[in-house]
């Protein structure tokens, strides 16, 4: 809160001084410059905060903490208008005396035009932009549909040849429409996998991580040497490929990503230590991956009952029940083979 006071402390001065001119008797000199000030502060302040929710970026949310300050500019040029213009009512019998006050109604009233502009402006960019950009997802999304579809048409007269032709069509193409459906596809062999988990598109490398074939040799290469490895984080906490020490690191680091967990709890390599410490963990959602996942033994099964019995939280018994209950009638009849 102490970082955001040097920003905030200069506007809240300001509207403070506006508010007590403008509550002064109707037709003054500071009621008038403090009700125009008070205006266009408010209309910036607004402009802004609709530019700033517009924008889809990470950290957007940054631009609240200078929003207050940009803010004074127009609420100055207003306090500036008023005051022009009730000086140039006061001058009306001294034409000589319009001149200054004219000048200073227009200089700024262009100016507060200006700034206003400026944020109008940035606004319509910014969904401009978010709207070519949604056309364009859209659009890629078609074609990655159309290219599985067309994939497994392609793949279904040539049983036995799926990972050559797959080879072939990854060869010379950089088409993340086509790479995606390529790297997603059961019969991607290991080398492509490899080769696609480094793509330089995060699309692509993602894809080709989340697939069961993908070398574990391809996984530790993304978490030990990509720019970006927190990307991957969940997607690796979810292949069964993943190493055990790999998996542990990634248990330690799951506060950095909320996917780790579940992706983890649903992993049927996922280390005992590990199935251990989130049998622990409270929310439902992670503990509903966990009883679907064929790792998890009659005994842990047994412990994670005790343990939901004494939870009192009726939206995760609703949810987990029912698959608790399955799993362990599987245990009874022996058919879990874990036990």
């Amino acid at each position: 809160m102490s970082v955001l006071l040097p920003f905030w402390i200069a506007p809240l001065i300001f509207l403070l001084g506006c508010v007590i001119q403008a509550v002064r008797k109707p037709g003054t000199f500071w009621r008038r410059a403090g009700v125009y000030a008070l205006l266009a502060y408010f209309a910036s302040l607004m402009l802004g905060a609709v530019a700033i929710f517009e924008s889809r970026g990470s950290t957007s949310g940054i631009g609240f903490i200078f929003l207050p300050l940009v803010a004074m500019v127009p609420g100055v040029l207003g306090f500036l208008l008023g005051t022009s213009h009730h000086r140039y009512r006061q001058s009306v019998r001294i034409p000589k005396a319009k001149v200054g006050p004219t000048v200073v109604i227009l200089l700024s009233a262009l100016g507060l035009a200006g700034v206003m502009g400026i944020q109008a402006y940035g606004w319509f960019e910014t969904r401009q932009i978010n709207q070519a950009r949604d056309a364009e997802v859209a659009r890629q999304r078609e074609a990655i549909l159309a290219n599985r579809r067309m994939l497994a048409a392609r793949l279904a007269g040539h049983s036995g040849r799926e990972a050559r032709i797959i080879e072939e069509m990854v060869t010379g193409t950089e088409d993340r429409t086509l790479l995606i459906p390529l790297a997603s596809s059961p019969f991607a062999p290991p080398g492509v996998l490899e080769q696609l988990s480094r793509a330089s598109d995060l699309g692509v490398a993602l894809s080709a991580l989340r697939n069961e074939n993908v070398p574990t040799q391809a996984i530790v290469w993304i978490y030990q040497h990509h720019g970006y490895p927190e990307y991957f984080y969940s997607t690796l906490a979810g292949n069964p490929n993943t190493p055990d020490w790999m998996l542990k690191e990634l248990f330690e680091r799951r506060q950095l990503n909320g996917g780790i967990a579940p992706a983890m709890a649903g992993n049927p390599s996922v280390p005992a230590a590990v199935i251990d410490a989130l049998m622990t963990d409270p929310d439902w959602r992670m503990l509903r991956n966990l009883i679907e996942n064929p790792a998890l033994s009659c005994g842990h099964l047994k412990r994670l009952s005790e343990g939901m019995q004494r939870n009192q939280d009726a939206r995760a018994a609703d949810h987990l029940d029912k698959r608790l209950e399955k799993r362990l009638r599987q245990c009874g009849s022996g058919k879990d083979g874990r036990q």
